[in-house]
């Protein structure tokens, strides 16, 4: 039974270890945001255009990737 309580004392510590050690080391893998467009109601020649840049600046960055927000206002859709 010692034994037993022993090992999941361990068993506690080299978790909490584990844990520590993941949480101090996610900010090195973070990157820091860039915004590369932002416009207002466009035609969709122009949407395809952003879009292939979007596209091009992700092939620039290896692990990139891309958030697309879209927003409709106030109103959203009832406001057209």
């Amino acid at each position: 039974m010692e034994i037993l309580e022993y090992n999941e004392e361990i068993m506690k510590k080299v978790i909490f270890s584990i844990i520590l050690l993941v949480v101090f080391s996610l900010p090195l893998f973070a990157q820091t945001p860039v915004l590369i467009d932002e416009f207002p109601k466009i035609n969709l020649e122009d949407l395809l255009s952003r879009l292939d840049y979007l596209t091009s600046e992700l092939i620039k960055s290896e692990n990139s990737t891309a958030l697309i927000k879209v927003y409709g206002g106030k109103l959203g859709a009832a406001a057209r």
